[in-house]
């Protein structure tokens, strides 16, 4: 059994990832790597930002405000983490992720300690 399935990692767009409107600082190759390593990864958030060959690589996507503690609720539910992380960039997902039982990250403070192409 793969340990990092019981991992979610779960990403924000906007001001989170580079495609975000504001850009953000995690790039979307991370997302590719993340996934190649076992780990469960998706979006919730402005997932139409996405291009298609990362978004069919991820195993959800969900939309966003106003409805992201229901969201990151149906996540949890669905894959039944030990933990899930949100890497978000704003104090209403910080909220969200109480409300939700999830574990709260700010873009800038996710980081890989190898390094990746992209």
């Amino acid at each position: 059994m793969n340990p990092l399935k019981n991992i979610v990692l779960i990403f924000d767009v906007d001001g989170t990832l580079e495609v975000g409107d504001p850009p953000g600082p995690i790039p979307l190759s991370v997302l590719s790597y993340l996934k190649e390593k076992g780990f469960i990864v998706g979006i919730v958030g402005s997932w139409a930002k996405i291009p298609k060959e990362i978004l069919s690589k991820l195993d959800f996507y969900y939309p966003g405000h106003p409805e992201k503690p229901k969201w990151l609720s149906e996540v949890c539910k669905k894959f039944n983490p030990i933990i899930a992380f949100y890497i978000a960039d704003e104090e209403r997902d910080r909220e969200a992720c109480r409300e939700a039982r999830v574990t709260y990250i700010r873009p800038e403070d996710f980081r890989l300690r190898v390094s990746i192409e992209t």
